[in-house]
Parts: structure tokens; C-alpha cells; sequence
């Protein structure tokens, strides 16, 4: 229709009216590099066939870029990857419905363990929204996941601090300016390089600056051993989770705090919440998100 869609889009947002959405377009370069110190770092994503521990991978993508170590760009993105694997068992309807992934797309196929190892070797981060989800199930299956640092920009990015109600990435990606095919682990891993590389709402860092100070900083998993179950609603209404000690965990209330507060807080599971077996296993980017945060 000859008609220029940039110059309707800047006319809709400069009214109160509309909000405009981009469709995402993959990127092969961001910021050019201008001889700042750079590191390799990846983006994964998994989907499987259920939340449960136990429930199979079916889907594995990577997306490699190169990033700035102490400004936080992304400079290029250097390949991505996606494989399936046969879980072994039909799919169920709901996975279906949600990623797209049939019995039949997955049928006969097995991740590339070897590629993913060799893609692994220069990788200096690991970044994934929700790595609590992610990394004990990519350990387990394709150990040198287990040696390299992550980062999770579900939970190490202050949204909340930055005006964003929610930490979904489909919903993310709208407060950042975009649209994409979410829940397909490629397209997850796409849209989420894209989001590192973008100004946060208020304060203008960028995600990826903003995701890399908190990654770098050491935290403690404080566990109430020994705590009495009375004591459940006050120690739930302190931010405290539940680990019922399946696989080997710990089973006990658990919360994750800056490492020089860890003794603090023991200090208050022992005067308020009256335990006095409380302890707490420091952590860092080796250890945060990975089943063994939840080892004693």
C-alpha cells in the first residue's frame, strides 16, 4: 500500500492513546565492538514434557554471543542451536498445546550431547530465564553444564525496582517493545539475547549490566532446620520456601539472602523463630540455581 509503517508507528506512540509493538527480528550484531574486554556467554532454554524433576527434556536451544565483561553489552550474536530428544512417552496435550511440539516432531530424535559440550568450552556464563528450572535438569543431563557460572534474568534482575509487574518473558518483552512466538525454546532464547541487550524501564542500565552485577554477587541459602511447625506462617510471611527433601534435599524452610547478611538471619530464625539448628551454605554463580543449593 506504499504506506511508511515506522512513520504510523511514531505517529501512534507519540499519542496517549496506543502502545506500539515490534515484531522481533534476530539480530546478528548489537553494539559494535570497540576494544573493550569481551566474554563468550550463552542463553538456554529447555521445554519438557512437565514441571516435575522427573519429566524428560524434549527441546534444548542455545543461542552464543559475545558480551562486554564490565559494560554489560551484547556486541554479536555468534550462532544458535535447537535440538529435540524422544522422551520415550506421548507428549501430553497441554505441552503440546503450549510449545507446539508433537509426538511426531520428537520422534527418533536425541540431543547432541558432544555438540553442546564443544559449544560449552569457551562459555564463560550461562544465562536462562528461570535457572532454578533449567540448570538442575541441564547438569544432570549434559554434565559440563554444572562447571560454568549462571545467571537468571527471572530472578536477578530487579523488575519490580524497575516499574514491571511481571517476570514472564512474553510479558517482559511487551513492557520492552516487543513481540515474538514465545514458548519454543529457540524463540525463548532469541527474545531473551534480545531483552539482555535493551535500557531497563527506569533506571536505563541495561539488562545484561544490570543481570551481570547481580550474578557476581554471593549469596547464602539460610535453612531453618529444626524449626517447629507453628512457627510455618511467620517463617513463609519472611520470604521462606518449603523443600520437602526429595532427591537428596535438605528437607526444611530454606531463604535466599546477600551472603553478609546470612548470619543475621540466623540470628533471627534463633530469637523470633526460636531454631537454634538454623545454618547456611554460601553460594555464587558456580552454585546458585543448581540442585546442589540444596544440599547441606
Amino acid at each position: 500500500m506504499g504506506v511508511d509503517l515506522e512513520s504510523a508507528a511514531a505517529l501512534l506512540e507519540a499519542s496517549d492513546r496506543y502502545v506500539v509493538l515490534r515484531k522481533f527480528e534476530p539480530r546478528p550484531r548489537y553494539h559494535e565492538h570497540d576494544g573493550c574486554a569481551t566474554r563468550i556467554g550463552l542463553v538456554v532454554d529447555t521445554e519438557t514434557t512437565g514441571l516435575s524433576a522427573d519429566d524428560p527434556i524434549i527441546q534444548l536451544a542455545v543461542v552464543k554471543f559475545r558480551y562486554g565483561v564490565e559494560c554489560g553489552r551484547v556486541f554479536e550474536a555468534l550462532g544458535s542451536w535447537s535440538w529435540y530428544e524422544d522422551p520415550g512417552r506421548p507428549i501430553p496435550p497441554d505441552v503440546t498445546k503450549l510449545t507446539g511440539i508433537t509426538d511426531d516432531i520428537v520422534h527418533g530424535q536425541r540431543i547432541d550431547d558432544g555438540a553442546v559440550e564443544s559449544i560449552l568450552i569457551d562459555s564463560s556464563l550461562v544465562s536462562a530465564h528461570n535457572a532454578a528450572f533449567d540448570r538442575p535438569r541441564l547438569e544432570e543431563r549434559i554434565p559440563g553444564f554444572a562447571n560454568k557460572p549462571w545467571a537468571c534474568s527471572h530472578a536477578e534482575i530487579a523488575w519490580a525496582d524497575e516499574g514491571v509487574a511481571s517476570t514472564k518473558l512474553d510479558y517482559l518483552a511487551y513492557r520492552l517493545g516487543f513481540f515474538y512466538a514465545a514458548h519454543r525454546a529457540e524463540d525463548d532464547c532469541l527474545a531473551l539475547l534480545h531483552m539482555l541487550a535493551q535500557p531497563l524501564p527506569e533506571t536505563g542500565h541495561l539488562a545484561l549490566s544490570a543481570l551481570l552485577e547481580q550474578a557476581r554477587c554471593r549469596t547464602a541459602r539460610v535453612w531453618a532446620i529444626g524449626s517447629a511447625f507453628e512457627h510455618r506462617e511467620m517463617l513463609k510471611a519472611r520470604g521462606y520456601r518449603w523443600c520437602d527433601g526429595q532427591r537428596g534435599r535438605v528437607k526444611s524452610w530454606y531463604r535466599d539472602v546477600p551472603e553478609v547478611e546470612a548470619e543475621a538471619e540466623l540470628d533471627w530464625l534463633a530469637t523470633e523463630a526460636h531454631c537454634e539448628l538454623g545454618r547456611f551454605v554460601s553460594m555464587s554463580a558456580l552454585t546458585r540455581h543448581s540442585e546442589r543449593a540444596f544440599l547441606l
